[in-house]
């Protein structure tokens, strides 16, 4: 046999070569899914370690002033590299902004990371520079007025506005305190009137007793109105708007 010869003879046909291309392209894409789901899921157990780092800080806050935080239109909150900030904010964007009430136990240059849902953009850099820090985690409204905001048994006015004292939670293992309302390791960022992927997906949750679960908040009791503030959208109202607020359950 003749040197060339050999060598065809060792070659392959294009229907062995796209026969082999076929098979890669069948494992990369039965593997793809199972890796995109692992890492999904680790992201979400970070999520959940995230959500009990805070609830931790949240248990130092509420032994040194007897209440959940709370914050005031109008007063002058320390930021760790921006000077302080003056909030004329309505008080439920707390829910987002909370972190300036807790700045001493979760000063934004050491802990922002915590403060982000894992695989987010944002959760990739500080990004807030110059600006109020934002949690990812959201504080539900219930803990920024008294019940009876949410009862439908009361005129509403500003006088319900007011701190949540220790204690006053009715069935802390069913209320539900900060969730992942952005859950960046699953959902792409939303519009605003468009919230069925966080409602039907199961979000990491923090319970007002310290523990943790995924639940769907599709799943939790029906939201009342916030008579006091007009963005009664039903992906923000899940979870936040608690029937009879603290005094009420999620779950």
């Amino acid at each position: 046999m003749t040197r060339h010869s050999f060598m065809r003879a060792r070659g392959f046909s294009l229907i062995e070569v796209l026969a082999v291309i076929g098979i890669i392209a069948t494992v990369v894409g039965l593997t793809l899914p199972a890796l995109a789901g692992a890492r999904e899921r680790a992201r979400s157990v970070k999520s959940q370690s995230n959500l009990h780092q805070i609830g931790l800080a949240f248990d130092a806050y509420l032994s040194d002033f007897i209440a959940y935080p709370f914050g005031e239109s109008g007063r002058l909150y320390e930021l760790d590299d921006s000077g302080s900030l003056e909030s004329g904010m309505p008080i439920w964007e707390f829910a987002m902004q909370w972190p300036l009430l807790t700045h001493a136990y979760t000063p934004w240059d050491g802990f922002w990371r915590v403060l982000q849902s894992p695989g987010s953009q944002s959760a990739r850099g500080p990004g807030y520079r110059g600006r109020a820090p934002t949690s990812h985690y959201y504080y539900a409204n219930s803990f920024l007025a008294r019940p009876a905001l949410w009862s439908g048994r009361a005129d509403p006015g500003m006088q319900l506005i007011a701190p949540t004292r220790s204690g006053s939670v009715a069935f802390p293992s069913q209320k539900v305190m900060l969730w992942d309302h952005v859950m960046g390791y699953v959902l792409s960022p939303q519009p605003m009137n468009d919230w069925s992927g966080f409602l039907v997906n199961p979000t990491p949750m923090l319970f007002v007793d310290g523990h943790g679960d995924q639940r769907r908040p599709e799943d939790s009791s029906e939201p009342v109105v916030n008579p006091l503030y007009s963005n009664n959208i039903l992906g923000w109202m899940r979870l936040s708007n608690t029937r009879d607020g603290v005094q009420g359950l999620d779950f």
